[in-house]
């Protein structure tokens, strides 16, 4: 196969569920067939003991989004993903079909250059977000080569918008696309996009799949601007390998999209004792080192001072700094500190950060 992962089957001769595992950086779990308990079962059982034990030990598996067909499945979810603690998100699915070749119009300055050997030997500013593309989910560049592509829209030293395959299967391809965030709002990826199409068509590929979160409105509107029809949303739910870094992470949903204030305290303070019995030697991501760390602490401030707990807060804001927190400009004008700052402590916190990171 082109890209890594593991299939299970539900029978050997006629299986009528399957279970996939992509494996890469940001990989999938992709469950499709007849839903049952024991099945649910089964599944949870190959989640945890089988492939967390490989993506905990992987220096490439960081996370899995798990896709479910049909819809039914969500019934059986609690028993599927039972202490995995994911956290639910949507994906949103658009497809072009049968499209026409289209011209490509560049402004001066800029080149559409197909993403191949040469491009790849070459070196623009940015370019290592292509390269990390190509090697994953691609099992190998000499795989994406033989049967992937993609185009880079460039200037002579910069890469600016590109878009590449996902998958590529029978008549269908899956592309994804990135905009150099100094170029946004300037139409490249419109034109990008136009240049893998004709790549397509002259492929013999006659339909084309998008994908993007729930919330990206940005990509959602420029698949709309290039003809793609949004097709579905589906319900997805996401967890990350790491112990240490999912409960991180859940303390982040906790406290700025479900508003779930004592929950989030709850998940940092997880989060912040594994670290420190375990130290930055662990597998985490997120909390190698004592910026992540500082981080911890001042969100858990931050959820602290929404449940009334100044002192606790104060405790934890104080720590935030005294391990170094970055960016703390941003950080003290968070909204969840503002039942704070009439606190004598809160003018006490603001003369120990560092000036020039108040700037």
């Amino acid at each position: 196969g082109d890209v890594e992962g593991l299939i299970y089957a539900s029978d050997k001769q006629r299986p009528d569920t399957y279970f996939v595992w992509e494996i890469s950086g940001d990989s999938g779990f992709y469950l499709e067939g007849e839903p049952s308990e024991n099945r649910a079962l089964e599944i949870n059982r190959i989640i945890r003991q089988e492939l967390y034990t490989i993506g905990t030990a992987s220096n490439k598996c960081v996370d899995f989004t798990l896709y479910t067909y049909p819809k039914d499945w969500k019934d059986y979810m609690a028993i599927i993903l039972k202490d995995t603690f994911p956290r639910k998100y949507f994906r949103r699915n658009f497809l072009l079909e049968n499209p026409n070749r289209r011209e490509v119009k560049l402004p001066e300055g800029f080149t559409l250059t197909r993403v191949d050997k040469s491009f790849l030997d070459g070196k623009l500013y940015g370019d290592e977000h292509i390269r990390k593309w190509v090697e994953d989910p691609w099992k190998s560049r000499a795989s994406f080569f033989e049967k992937g592509f993609g185009y880079c829209i460039h200037t002579d030293t910069e890469a600016v918008s590109w878009s590449l395959t996902d998958y590529v299967s029978d008549n269908r391809i899956e592309i994804g696309i990135h905009t150099n965030e100094n170029y946004r709002r300037r139409g490249f990826a419109s034109m990008v996009i136009n240049g893998v199409v004709n790549e397509a068509i002259e492929r013999g590929f006659d339909t084309i799949g998008w994908h993007c979160w729930g919330d990206n409105d940005a990509s959602a509107a420029t698949a709309s601007r290039a003809g793609f029809i949004e097709t579905e949303s589906d319900e997805v739910y996401n967890a990350w390998f790491d112990e240490m870094d999912n409960l991180l992470l859940n303390g982040y949903a906790d406290l700025f999209d479900h508003r779930e204030y004592l929950r989030a305290v709850e998940n940092f303070e997880g989060a912040i004792e594994k670290r420190e019995k375990q130290g930055p030697g662990a597998g985490t991501k997120l909390l190698k080192n004592e910026s992540g760390l500082a981080d911890a602490y001042w969100f858990m401030g931050c959820a602290l001072s929404m449940i009334g707990e100044r002192d606790r807060a104060f405790g934890s804001l104080f720590k935030a700094i005294e391990l170094g927190l970055e960016r703390a400009k941003q950080r003290i004008e968070l909204e969840q500190l503002k039942g704070l700052q009439e606190d004598p402590r809160w003018g006490e916190l603001l003369a120990i950060i560092d000036p020039a990171d108040r700037c």
